[in-house]
C-alpha cells in the first residue's frame, strides 16, 4: 500500500530557501487529494484482497486498529452474510429477492407506527363527536407513516372537516331489525358477521335503501347498553325485495372519547338501525389530510365512472391515485382510516392498523387436559408451539401452552353453556374470552380480537358444570385433537354449534317444553347449499331433546318465491314412545334452493319436546 496516489507539487533540493507559497501550494495538494478516491487500496493481489477481520461480536470486540482492518471487518461482514467462501462471490439470490419469496417484502405505502391505547390498539384517528371534524393524533406520540417506499412523521394534532352525514332520526334513514327470533343474547350481538348469517330488516326508509350494494357505517341503540356503530354491506333480496346486512363487522368503531366501544349490543326485533356516512381519510406526504366519501378503487387499470377527488390504489405502479376531475395523478398519500357521520357530526372513527410482519404461522392444536374427566384446563397439543402474533413470530420451546378457566379469563369467572374463544394477547400470553375475533386473515394473516392485538387460535364450550367440551382449532394451520369429540353422531348441542357446523349455523330456536302444537320457525336463506336441520340439545334441555310421553315429531318446511310462500311440505316425521331423554335422531338433510325456507316442528298430542330447532349449512 503506497499511501496518497497523487504527484508532489514540488520536489526539494538541498539548501534551498523554504518560501510560503510552496508549503501552502503542498498542504493544499495534500488536502485536495486526501479522498478515497486518491488513497492506495489493501488489495495489491489477491490473496490481500481476500483478506478479512474478525471484529467479534458483541461484548467479545475485536477493535480494528487501521483503516486497512476497519475495511477487513466490512469485508469479514459482508461474506457472513452472504454465506461465500470468498467476500466477493454474489449470493445465488439477493435480499430483495428472498424476501419477496418469502412474503417479507414490506409496503410502500403504510402506516408505521403512532398512538396506542392501554391494550396496544391504533388509535391516531378520533372523531370529534359534536362538530364535522375527524382529529389526527399525534402530538403526543408521533404518526410515522411511509408513502411511496419514503418515511414521514407527523409530530402535531390537526384535523379534517369530513363530509356530513344523514338525520338519523328521520324514517327514511332508518330501518328495524326483522327477524322475531333475535333475542337479546349472545348471538345476537356477532350477527351479520360470517357468511351466510345476516340481518333481515323491516320497515326500510327510502334513502337507506338507496345504500344498497355499497359498504356503509351503521348505528343503532340498545334500551340499557348505549349505542354501538359498526359497517356492513346492505343488500336486497331479488326474488322478495327484502332488505338484510352481511358481512358485518360488529363495534367495529370507536366513539368520539375512544372508550366505551367495545361491545357488539344486543339486538332486539323491531330495533332501529339508522345509516350513517361512511368516509375514508388518507394522508399526505406533507402532513394534511384527504376525505372522500367515494368507496376507494383497488386495480390494475384506471377505474371508470369517477368523481373528483376518488382514490384509487395502482396495483401495477404501487402508488395511491387522486382523480382531479381531468385525470388520474399522483396523490402522495396512503390510506389512514374510517369515519363515520350523522347530520353535523363525526361521531365515531377507526385507523388503519400499524404494519406489522403479520404471518399465518400457527401450529397449535388443543386437547383437553388427558388426565381429567372433567377438564378446566386446554392445553396444545405439542410442546414447543410456533405462531405469530401480531406480527411476532413466537416459538414457545419447552413450554406447554394452556388455557386455564380460573387463571386466564379476560373479564369475570367462567361460566356454564357458554361460548369462548381462545386468545394468545400481545404478550404472548393465554386469555379466554367471551368476544368473538374478526377474521382478519385478509391483512393480518389470522383471526384477532376486535379491539386488541390478541390472535384467537380457537373456541371452546363449557357444558352445565362449567368444564370445557368441545374443542375447535382456528388459523393457520390449527387443528382439532379431542378423542372424545364425535361429531358424525349429532347427540350433542354443543357438537353441533362446537363442530363441524360451527361456522354455518343459519338460525334457531328455543324448543320450549311444546306439546301438541308447532315450534317457532326458522328462516333460511340457503343459496342452494345443502342444509342439516333438526331438533337438538340445547342449554335448557341439558344438551339433550328430551321428550316425555308417546307421539310423533314432524319436520316441516315451505319455500318463498317472488314474494309468495309455498305451503308446508313435510320432510321428516319420527315417532316416540318414550319417557325421558331421546337421542336426537329428529333431523335430516335437504337440498338447498335459491330462495328464502322457513322451517319448523309439529308437536303431536301426549309428548313434550324440549330442545332447540336448527337448520345449518353443511
Amino acid at each position: 500500500m503506497a499511501g496518497g496516489l497523487w504527484s508532489r507539487i514540488k520536489t526539494w533540493i538541498a539548501n534551498e530557501e523554504i518560501l510560503a507559497a510552496d508549503l501552502n501550494a503542498e498542504f493544499d495538494n495534500i488536502k485536495t487529494n486526501l479522498s478515497l478516491a486518491t488513497l492506495d487500496d489493501i488489495s495489491s493481489n489477491v490473496t490481500e484482497m481476500q483478506q478479512t477481520f474478525d471484529p467479534g461480536g458483541v461484548g467479545t470486540e475485536n477493535q480494528p486498529t487501521t483503516s486497512g482492518e476497519e475495511l477487513k471487518a466490512l469485508r469479514s461482514m459482508i461474506k457472513k452474510v452472504t454465506g461465500e467462501s470468498v467476500w466477493y462471490v454474489p449470493p445465488g439470490s439477493s435480499l430483495s429477492t428472498l424476501a419477496a419469496s418469502i412474503g417479507l417484502t414490506t409496503p410502500d405505502n403504510r402506516l408505521v407506527s403512532g398512538l396506542l391505547d392501554s391494550d396496544n390498539q391504533p388509535m391516531s384517528l378520533q372523531a370529534d363527536g359534536s362538530t364535522l371534524d375527524a382529529v389526527v393524533k399525534a402530538t403526543l406520540t408521533p404518526l410515522v407513516f411511509s408513502i411511496e417506499g419514503q418515511e414521514y412523521t407527523k409530530s402535531a394534532d390537526d384535523t379534517v372537516a369530513v363530509a356530513t352525514g344523514p338525520d338519523i332520526t328521520n324514517a327514511l334513514n332508518q330501518a328495524q331489525f326483522a327477524d322475531t327470533v333475535i333475542t337479546d343474547d349472545a348471538d345476537s350481538k356477532i350477527l351479520g358477521e360470517d357468511k351466510p348469517s345476516i340481518i333481515f330488516l323491516d320497515t326500510v326508509g327510502a334513502t337507506f335503501a338507496g345504500k344498497k350494494d355499497t359498504l356503509c357505517a351503521f348505528t343503532t341503540t340498545h334500551a340499557t347498553d348505549g349505542i354501538e356503530y359498526f359497517i356492513g354491506i346492505l343488500r336486497e333480496d331479488s326474488a322478495t325485495s327484502e332488505y338484510y346486512l352481511e358481512r358485518c363487522r360488529r363495534g367495529f368503531f370507536y366513539n368520539s372519547s375512544q372508550v366505551g366501544q367495545r361491545v357488539r349490543l344486543d339486538e332486539s326485533a323491531g330495533q332501529v338501525v339508522a345509516w350513517l356516512q361512511l368516509s375514508y381519510i388518507f394522508i399526505k406526504t406533507d402532513g394534511t389530510l384527504i376525505d372522500t366519501i367515494n368507496a376507494p378503487f383497488v386495480a390494475t387499470t384506471s377505474p371508470t365512472a369517477i368523481a373528483t377527488d376518488d382514490m384509487w390504489f395502482d396495483l401495477t405502479n404501487d402508488k395511491w391515485l387522486r382523480w382531479t376531475g381531468s385525470a388520474w395523478a399522483d396523490s402522495t398519500a396512503t390510506f389512514l382510516g374510517y369515519t363515520a357521520q350523522k347530520q353535523g357530526a363525526c361521531m365515531a372513527s377507526r385507523v388503519q392498523h400499524y404494519y406489522k410482519a403479520f404471518d399465518s404461522l400457527c401450529n397449535i392444536g388443543l386437547i383437553s387436559q388427558s388426565y381429567e374427566s372433567n377438564p378446566t384446563v386446554l392445553q396444545a397439543t405439542t410442546v414447543g408451539a410456533e405462531i405469530n402474533i401480531n406480527g411476532t413470530k413466537v416459538n414457545y420451546w419447552a413450554d406447554l401452552l394452556e388455557w386455564n378457566a380460573v387463571s386466564d379469563m379476560d373479564t369475570g369467572a367462567i361460566a356454564a353453556s357458554t361460548k369462548y374463544y381462545l386468545y394468545l394477547n400481545n404478550e404472548f400470553e393465554p386469555k379466554i374470552s367471551l368476544v368473538k375475533p374478526y377474521d382478519r386473515q385478509m391483512d393480518m394473516k389470522g383471526y384477532y380480537h376486535p379491539w386488541k392485538p390478541w390472535r384467537c387460535i380457537g373456541f371452546t364450550y363449557t357444558d352445565s358444570s362449567t368444564y370445557f367440551s368441545t374443542i375447535v382449532g382456528i388459523g393457520g394451520s390449527s387443528h382439532i385433537s379431542d378423542g372424545g369429540l364425535n361429531l358424525t353422531k349429532l347427540s350433542s348441542y354443543s357438537n353441533i354449534l362446537g363442530g363441524a357446523f360451527s361456522r354455518n349455523i343459519y338460525s334457531y330456536a328455543e324448543v320450549a317444553a311444546v306439546t301438541n302444537t308447532t315450534t317457532s320457525s326458522i328462516k333460511i336463506k340457503t343459496g342452494a347449499r345443502p342444509v342439516f336441520y333438526g331438533i337438538i340439545g340445547s342449554t335448557v334441555s341439558g344438551d339433550s331433546v328430551i321428550a316425555v310421553g308417546a307421539g310423533t315429531i314432524t319436520m316441516e318446511i315451505r319455500f318463498r318465491n317472488d314474494g309468495d310462500w309455498s305451503g308446508w311440505n313435510v320432510i321428516s316425521v319420527a315417532s316416540y314412545n318414550l319417557t325421558g331423554t331421546i337421542p336426537c335422531n329428529v333431523s335430516g338433510i335437504f337440498r338447498g334452493v335459491n330462495a328464502d325456507a322457513e322451517l319448523r316442528a309439529t308437536i303431536s298430542t301426549n309428548v313434550t319436546v324440549t330442545g332447540r330447532l336448527v337448520a345449518c349449512e353443511l
